[in-house]
């Protein structure tokens, strides 16, 4: 059984594998940070509310107390803004030099074979770490941190739900969904 896959990235594309990964890093220490970055969330929303309460009693000079809270309360919310997928997705894509440049993939039992403009080559599937499936594409995570996106719409020989069952089986590990 064979499958062919053949598109061109986009900046959806790279959105994707930004969500993607970030929901891969989750761990203790990362689930111990999103609680004390929440916990500090909480804590900049009370010193705002408590703030304007006391501009609104004092008048400006009431400001001047806050002000501390205020701009790490910035900081914040311009980090939340600087970090989320949409932004990494587009910087990516600004930097990436390729765009409209077509990859094709061919997936077999004796690997993945890959072609674009600037190479071709043959990937073993022992060099796959992670499969990982989204309701857009399958990615493909390789242990030197590399990616390979497979856009679901794309397929030119197979179909996308047989894929699934192919990589995992040819692969040896499984295939996993994330919403």
């Amino acid at each position: 059984m064979e499958f062919e896959v053949s598109f061109a990235f986009t900046q959806k594309d790279f959105q994707e594998l930004m969500r993607v990964t970030r929901r891969q890093r989750q761990g203790p220490v990362r689930t111990v940070f999103l609680l004390i970055a929440a916990a500090f969330g909480a804590m900049f929303l009370i010193g705002l509310v408590r703030m304007l309460r006391q501009i609104l009693v004092e008048g400006a000079q009431g400001l001047a107390v806050y002000r501390p809270i205020l701009i790490i309360a910035a900081f914040w919310v311009l980090w939340s803004v600087i970090a989320s997928d949409r932004v990494l997705a587009m910087w990516g894509w600004k930097q990436y030099t390729n765009k409209g440049e077509v990859h094709h993939y061919r997936f077999c039992e004796d690997g993945c074979f890959y072609c674009s403009n600037a190479n071709e080559q043959r990937i073993d599937w022992s060099l796959f770490q992670e499969l990982v499936e989204t309701p857009y594409a399958y990615l493909l995570f390789m242990a030197s941190g590399a990616a390979h996106i497979i856009r679901k719409s794309a397929f030119t020989q197979g179909d996308p739900e047989g894929f699934r069952d192919f990589i995992s089986r040819a692969a040896g590990k499984p295939v996993r969904y994330v919403k």
